[in-house]
């Protein structure tokens, strides 16, 4: 958001500070959540002033007393705000300097006297020797004093870069400021220009006709067509920026010689003219600034985040963050484009951050806040968040908690990893009443539908059917995706199925050419909406399904072919795998909430029947490192290793995994865990975990587990695996011992 600006002018007897002393800028060691800048008016003191009984009483901080009166003021509306002050250091002369000597008042009298064009060109000699000679002494210090300020708020923005700015001057002061905003906008300061929130111009010199500024205070205010002296030679034509019009309070009482210059009037009424520019104080033209200044600042949102977020891998994490804003505005939050929360985190738009962090993460992410007032929006105001999120120490071979459920339903399928509903329950895409891997097979005589699964006994607690005639889609594309309500979306034989939390059904049906088209493919996104892969030719190859049950299609460049198996990051962007129309090396695909799809070559990526999957899929994303499973780089050679680590900065692979095991999860405790599709082997059966730090791998024996390892709220893995004994699939859980 823009700034409000206030400018005042000030006037007084004492000597200027030296130029040499308004080189020092010092940068600051104490941020705050709003920074006062202040700058003092014509010949006030530097120093400041102590004695309360003095009119230039300003408590030395240096503001002079009209910019002191402001700052307390404002102060007292800020609701409590962390708010760190500075007085600008620069010289300011007096405004004396502007009173016409016994001289020149001697030519004015001599000027008057005189009839027709002699008198005009008199006047103008006398007003030019007063411009040479008066105001040009008294200005002199303005470009030391915007060069001071500019430092000053560039040091300043390294060391506290998300404090929110107040400006404020009077006099030359003010001249000041209004010279700053300028060279902000112009130069590489608008990253500062946009955290002001507030700008204080109490007789500002620069001033011009028609000032952009909404808010013309005075006793009484002079008109729009007031000009200041500075404007009126045109030493300097330019009105504070556009960008701050609406914001900018700009106080000028009527006939002041610095803001609202007459020309030979203010001459000839010199005395009379200075008494009001050393006016302002305990007026209540300042009064009501500063209560519009401290209006603006605190409908800007301060965030209040702790000073670390302390996680553990795999147990769930909940954060409510806040911020100090005006009663009555509606916060929204979001993370900010490239940054992203750990994987496994999300935040919704209330600032609510929960989740469960997947991996390690040591660093700093950021998130930002806006606020909506009276129907207006703020700038989003950006804050911090450094996390300390741990997990277990790796240790090779450390033994997994394994704990069989049988779940006493006769001929059930189990084809899915686990996926956590909003009521805490596991829940698997299944078919039951058939027999065996028969189930599979689309067109049998089975129900498809939802397996609800209570994650702390392993019972069976809802048991949900597609209507009748309609068919789950196989494998990956039955993982229930959750919506935003709490229902259940899976992917059937004619389109998208809905469970509610109630276990009510409803069907959406994706058609092309009047005829029924399935799904093989379902992503959730953190917005409600989804990713569809549809099973047709005909339609596009990906729908963005919205919750009214909207649809519009992806482009996607180069003919790529997208792998319905994806992995969606906190931020919502989907990471999955693609082939080229004509064969060649594969790629990463990043398809972002907004639909921009962005490609990454994987180089000499394997493409023969080495294994059983030579398309790769995306099992996690940490950072710039993708986990990949099912595929392995050619350079690694055709021994069966089924996955690698890719870094897509460096376009490099930097690990991977010499086991013949597929369909892997990245784990609570930082590895991969894979589920063995192909029986048992050499290494177990059931459920085995790679370590990429030291590429080690342990394994658990159990039955034969076949479908995508998935994970519980309490960062428990689950796989069914097929029973010969029972002649259906039970539920396992696998959990690192307490």
């Amino acid at each position: 958001m823009a700034a409000l600006a206030v400018c005042v002018a000030a006037s007084g007897a004492v000597a200027p500070i030296a130029a040499g002393h308004a080189q020092a800028a010092a940068q600051p060691t104490v941020c705050g959540e709003v920074f006062f800048l202040g700058a003092r008016g014509s010949g006030q003191q530097q120093e400041g002033v102590a004695d309360s009984s003095s009119p230039n009483f300003d408590s030395r901080t240096g503001f002079g007393p009209q910019v002191y009166q402001l700052y307390e003021k404002m102060k007292a509306g800020l609701g409590g705000r962390n708010l760190q002050s500075q007085a600008l250091v620069y010289p300011a002369e007096s405004v004396d300097v502007l009173k016409p000597t016994a001289t020149q008042r001697t030519a004015i009298a001599t000027a008057l006297g005189k009839r027709g064009p002699a008198r005009a060109a008199a006047i103008a000699a006398v007003i030019g020797d007063w411009r040479v000679s008066n105001l040009a002494t008294y200005i002199g210090g303005l470009q030391i004093g915007v060069d001071a300020a500019y430092t000053t708020l560039t040091l300043r923005a390294r060391s506290c870069p998300n404090e929110r700015l107040v400006l404020a001057g009077y006099s030359q002061g003010a001249m000041v400021m209004h010279r700053l905003l300028n060279r902000l906008k112009d130069n590489a300061g608008r990253s500062i220009l946009n955290r002001v929130d507030g700008v204080g111009l109490v007789a500002d010199g620069d001033r011009v006709r028609n000032t952009e500024a909404v808010f013309l205070l005075g006793d009484p205010p002079s008109s729009h067509a007031g000009n200041g002296v500075a404007s009126y030679f045109h030493l300097y034509n330019r009105d504070i920026p556009v960008e701050v019009g609406n914001l900018t309070v700009n106080i000028c009482d009527r006939n002041d010689p610095v803001c609202d210059f007459r020309g030979l009037w203010t001459l000839q009424n010199s005395g009379h003219a200075s008494e009001i520019h050393s006016g302002y104080t305990n007026g209540a033209s300042l009064e009501r600034a500063a209560k519009l200044l401290a209006a603006q600042v605190v409908r800007v949102p301060a965030p209040r985040v702790p000073a670390q977020v302390i996680g553990m891998v795999g147990q769930p994490l909940s954060l409510q963050l806040n911020a100090n804003v005006v009663q009555g505005a509606t916060l929204e939050w979001r993370v900010p484009s490239p940054y992203y929360l750990p994987d496994g985190l999300t935040m919704t738009t209330a600032g609510l951050i929960k989740g469960t962090p997947m991996s390690a993460f040591n660093g700093t992410t950021r998130v930002a806040v806006r606020a909506k007032y009276r129907g207006k929006f703020s700038a989003w105001i950006p804050a911090d968040l450094t996390w300390a999120i741990s997990a277990p120490s790796p240790v090779p071979n450390q033994p997994l908690m394994v704990t069989a459920f049988d779940t006493g339903i006769a001929g059930l399928g189990v084809f899915t990893p686990a996926a956590t509903g909003k009521d805490g329950t596991l829940y698997f895409g299944a078919s039951w009443d058939c027999p065996g891997w028969v189930c599979e097979d689309p067109w049998s005589s089975g129900d498809y539908g939802l397996l609800g699964v209570d994650p702390t006994t392993g019972q069976v607690t809802k048991k949900w059917r597609l209507p009748s005639g309609i068919k789950g889609a196989t494998g990956q594309a039955l993982a229930p995706v959750f919506d935003e309500t709490g229902g259940a979306w899976i992917a059937t034989t004619t389109g998208l199925a809905r469970f509610s939390a109630t276990g009510q059904v409803a069907t959406l049906t994706l058609e092309s050419d009047s005829e029924a088209i399935g799904a093989i493919g379902l992503a959730g996104l953190p917005d409600g909406t989804m990713w569809v892969w549809p099973y047709s030719t005909k339609l596009p190859q990906m729908l963005r399904l919205h919750s009214d049950g909207t649809t519009k299609p992806l482009t996607i460049p180069d003919g790529l072919s997208m792998y319905p198996s994806s992995y969606v990051d906190p931020a919502g962007t989907l990471w999955t795998t693609a082939t080229p129309p004509v064969g060649g090396n594969r790629y990463l695909a990043a398809i972002s909430l907004t639909g921009q799809v962005s490609t990454y070559p994987l180089p000499d990526w394997a493409i023969s029947n080495c294994i059983a999957y030579p398309t790769p899929i995306v099992v996690g994303v940490v950072g710039s490192r993708v986990v990949l499973s099912g595929a392995q780089p050619r350079a690694i050679g055709c021994d069966d290793k089924p996955g690698a680590v890719f870094d897509i900065k460096d376009q490099t692979f930097i690990q991977t995994m010499s086991s013949p095991w597929t369909h892997s999860e990245l784990g609570p405790d930082g590895r991969l865990w894979f589920a063995n599709l192909n029986g048992c082997d050499s290494i177990g059966c059931g459920v085995a975990r790679w370590d990429p730090q030291t590429k080690a791998i342990d394994a658990t024996l159990g039955v034969d587990a076949y479908m995508r390892p998935g994970r519980a709220s309490d960062g428990s893995m689950w796989v069914s695996e097929y029973s010969q004994s029972l002649m259906h699939d039970v539920l396992v859980r696998y959990s690192l011992p307490q």
